[in-house]
């Protein structure tokens, strides 16, 4: 399955004068190459994502539209992720990977389904310390 609606939107934006795309360095991107492609496993199969890239010789490429749309860095979708979280609570790494080929057919392999479900152990104790601790009566509120 091949995903085009985000790259024909973005082959349709106007010209790339026009359009100011800056890569987490900072350093602008100029050059809009349509045609690049990405797999994704997701809960539906192996789909593949078409979408322009914006270059710059010398830097790495950006492409603005897996930051609009929450892509993951990674090959494996959230939604996939989660589903491997909530299936190994269930059960052992195999049952949670038989569960997966079930409903999506063979997207991740027994390594993959490991690595997805460790990773997410860290997953509390980041939001435990990112949540700050309540403010007292002397605290100073800014708004």
């Amino acid at each position: 399955m091949t995903s085009r609606c985000g790259a024909r939107r973005e082959r349709e934006q106007p010209s790339s004068a026009a359009v100011v795309v800056t890569g987490a360095d900072g350093q602008r991107r100029p050059y809009r190459e349509a045609g690049h492609h990405r797999e994704l496993a997701c809960v539906f199969g192996t789909v593949t994502v078409e979408r322009c890239a914006w270059r710059q010789k010398g830097l790495p490429s950006v492409h603005p539209a897996d930051r609009a749309l929450s892509s993951p860095a990674r090959r494996h979708s959230h939604r996939l992720r989660r589903l491997a979280v909530a299936e190994a609570l269930h059960g052992s790494y195999d049952q949670a990977k038989a569960a997966i080929d079930q409903r999506g057919g063979k997207v991740l392999g027994k390594r993959q389904a490991e690595h997805l479900i460790i990773a997410a152990r860290d997953i509390d104790a980041f939001y435990r310390h990112q949540i700050p601790l309540p403010a007292t009566a002397d605290t100073l509120l800014v708004l």
